[in-house]
């Protein structure tokens, strides 16, 4: 979570007032926090996948790829199984 606490703060989505980029903030259908932040005047609520519940009939899963360090490696996206590569 770290990472995400860069990003910015998390918020509890139901009854959130702010700018909510389209998160669902009465019925949990989106999850219960995300991640909120406002950098120089842009209010942002990231759309994190580790906090989006889980639905088997959604079809748009993400996939995150998240490379710690810096050699000359590079990910092979054929390796994960998607239609948008």
């Amino acid at each position: 979570m770290a990472f995400l606490d860069w990003l910015g703060k998390p918020v509890e989505l139901q009854g959130w007032k702010g700018y909510r980029a389209g998160l669902d903030v009465i019925g949990d259908t989106t999850g219960e926090t995300s991640v909120y932040t406002n950098w120089n005047g842009y209010e942002i609520m990231y759309h994190c996948a580790p906090l989006m519940p889980f639905n088997p009939k959604d079809h748009h899963q993400v996939v995150i790829v998240f490379k710690e360090n810096d050699d000359d490696e590079q990910f092979d996206l054929s390796s994960v199984g998607s239609r948008q590569n």
